[in-house]
């Protein structure tokens, strides 16, 4: 003990000793060095506190509208350098977004409207981005409010305001109406059907144009930013499977066999039965006659059977089941918990071959014949090995898993410049990717999933350069570090000379279309012959008859011009175009229309709650509007 104390001791007298002279100058100086530094930060750095907008005396600090315009940016993010003014739009965005949050945060106050913790906690287990195979999972959780910068307390204040304004905008729906008169409106126009031909001017079709490089040169130089080259990735990754530990999980036979004793009903084959019914049906709350009607139907067809008849050809000439009475009263295998239970009782209680009593259930009486008995059988050790194997694996490796996860988590973020650590430690494979853009690539197990995209293009791993955090993906989880990337840059006229001519040219066969089409209505109006009209035209007619306007078979370009049209007169048609939604042209010729005179109950309240919902929406939108009209709302933009 002395021993082991004298050197401390000596440390420190020897401390005392030089604290006198220039060393502790020098340790002093490199104390306050680093303190001076960050004093100096301090004073130069924003304050997160100060406040950046008023919302009827409630202050909003620089910090809470740095997040929220964190988070609108991400939206953003691949074309923000090509809009120099995304900036400013994204600034009043994120203002509006956090004046609207305040304003209904408050009235729902003043109204009484809270959400209590338990209420929180089961809408956030029920949101599907946080579970995992129907199951919500903490650590799903954790990661998505980690790809997009929440905490959890900041997330779950949020969450809470949206339920609060959810409740608003419920109250006004449910409170909403909808007119007698209005319904009526809804309906004829909902149950319209017209008859129409249409005529589509495909630019494609007009493309016998020539360019000049001059206008090529000229729509380059007023459009570089659409021929800029795509921002692009390239990623390094470890990926921790469930499935790869599961195959290096090892054992013998012993401890399997051990297992199987263990556990040997769990791996014997559920039971089935094979069988045939003869229905009478019968309501179970039918009265007394009704039954009796029916147990006299069924005593007459076991008399049958008893006296020898053929159950098949019974079951075809009485049952009431629609389903089996063909089939002679075949049912199929089933097993349990899928029949009714009395008749699941009876089916596995009866002998194989032979005619069982009546049984009732809600549907009526049922006469059952089993034709097989199969499963129930325990395994041999021999055959049941590859399950239980499997299950050994898969259970030993979750639990490995869960360790692993946690020291991989451990390790990229120890050493975040690299994943060399975590992978030596944990005998990972380190893999890239190929190059890919913030779309992704399409299907693909990693590259295909919206949170690795978020990570790969969120701050930490893009613009630091440090390892993500563990992302769960189905079967385990990935870590991922940027290897190089790409920005966006210009590319000069020679390189996409086609791609510019190209574009030109499609430009103006539109303009051809658009510009024979117009004459082409005119014409048609005049007189012109329909097939003179598809010759100009350079396609052809396609007729729709008795067509909704909520017909999605029609592309929506015709469905809207189609039903904006006025009636035609009897025998007549009406004729009219527009611009379509991928170019070109469309005409529409109406030849006829069908009023729908009568509406069914059950349609009329199907309107009427649709019109009550698009009422009780307005009505959430112009309250929201008018708390905006009437909040004092101070907005000190030099702050932002």
């Amino acid at each position: 003990s002395d021993s082991l104390q004298r050197p401390n001791r000596h440390m420190l007298q020897l401390i005392r000793d030089k604290a006198q002279g220039w060393i502790a100058w020098v340790i002093v100086l490199l104390i306050c060095v680093p303190f001076a530094l960050w004093g100096v930060q301090e004073y130069l750095g924003p304050d997160p506190n100060v406040t950046v907008m008023t919302i009827n005396g409630q202050d909003v600090g620089l910090q809470e509208y740095s997040v929220a315009n964190q988070r609108l940016r991400m939206n953003y993010r691949d074309i923000l350098n090509d809009d120099p003014t995304l900036n400013d739009k994204i600034r009043t965005q994120t203002v509006d977004r956090i004046v609207h949050d305040a304003l209904l945060a408050q009235i729902g106050i003043v109204q009484g409207l809270a959400i209590s913790d338990e209420q929180l906690a089961l809408a956030i287990q029920g949101e599907q981005a946080f579970q995992i195979n129907g199951t919500f999972s903490q650590s799903a959780y954790q990661s998505a409010l980690a790809n997009q910068g929440y905490s959890p307390g900041s997330f779950e204040a949020e969450f809470r305001r949206s339920l609060v304004s959810n409740q608003i905008a419920t109250g006004l729906s449910e409170s909403a109406f909808a007119s007698d008169v209005a319904v009526a409106n809804s309906a004829r126009l909902e149950l319209e059907s017209r008859s129409f031909s249409v005529l589509r001017l495909e630019p494609s079709k007009f493309l016998d144009v020539e360019v000049s490089d001059a206008d090529a040169k000229a729509y380059y130089d007023a459009n570089k930013a659409d021929f800029r080259s795509q921002e692009q990735l390239k990623l390094a990754f470890v990926k921790l499977s469930r499935e790869d530990l599961a195959a290096n999980v090892r054992t013998d036979d012993d401890e399997l066999r051990s297992i199987f004793e263990s556990r040997e009903e769990a791996y014997r084959t559920p039971p089935e039965r094979r069988a045939s019914h003869i229905l009478i049906q019968v309501d179970a709350d039918a009265d007394d006659d009704a039954v009796a009607a029916a147990k006299a139907k069924a005593d007459d067809a076991s008399r049958r059977l008893a006296d020898g008849e053929d159950f098949a050809a019974v079951a075809k000439s009485m049952s009431d089941d629609p389903g089996s009475a063909e089939q002679g009263g075949d049912l199929g295998s089933f097993g349990r918990g899928v029949m009714a239970p009395a008749f699941e009782a009876a089916a596995f209680e009866q002998e194989m071959g032979v005619v069982g009593p009546q049984v009732r259930t809600a549907f009526g009486f049922h006469i059952i014949r089993v034709d097989a008995v199969t499963g129930g059988e325990l395994p041999t050790f021999e055959k049941a090995k590859p399950d239980v194997l499997a299950e050994y694996r898969q259970t030993e490796a979750e639990k490995i898993f869960y360790e692993q996860a946690e020291r991989l988590s451990n390790l990229v973020y120890e050493q975040p410049d690299n994943l060399d650590v975590a992978a030596e430690t944990l005998d990972l494979k380190i893999e890239e990717t190929p190059w890919f853009g913030v779309a992704g690539i399409a299907g693909d197990d990693l590259l295909g999933r919206s949170e690795v995209l978020r990570a790969a293009f969120g701050d930490a791993v893009l613009t630091e350069g440090t390892n993500s955090e563990a992302i769960e993906i189905p079967g385990g989880v990935i870590v991922i570090r940027k290897i190089e990337h790409r920005p966006q840059a210009e590319r000069s006229f020679d390189e996409v000379r086609e791609d510019v001519v190209s574009v030109v040219r499609l430009a103006q066969a539109a303009k051809s279309a658009r510009s024979i089409g117009l004459e082409l209505v005119k014409g048609l109006r005049g007189g012109v012959s329909v097939d003179e009209a598809a010759a100009k035209g350079r396609g052809e007619w396609v007729t729709h008859d008795g067509r909704n306007h909520r017909d999605t078979t029609i592309p929506e370009d015709v469905r809207t011009l189609a039903f904006a049209m006025p009636r035609p007169d009897e025998g007549s048609s009406h004729y009219d175009g527009a611009d379509a939604d991928l170019g070109g042209f469309v005409i529409v010729a109406l030849r006829k229309t069908k009023e729908q005179t009568e509406v069914s109950k059950t349609i009329n309240n199907l309107l009427s709650a649709a019109l009550q919902r698009d009422s009780g929406q307005t009505d959430f939108l112009d309250m929201v509007q008018w708390l905006r009209d009437a909040a004092d709302i101070t907005i000190l933009e030099d702050r932002l």
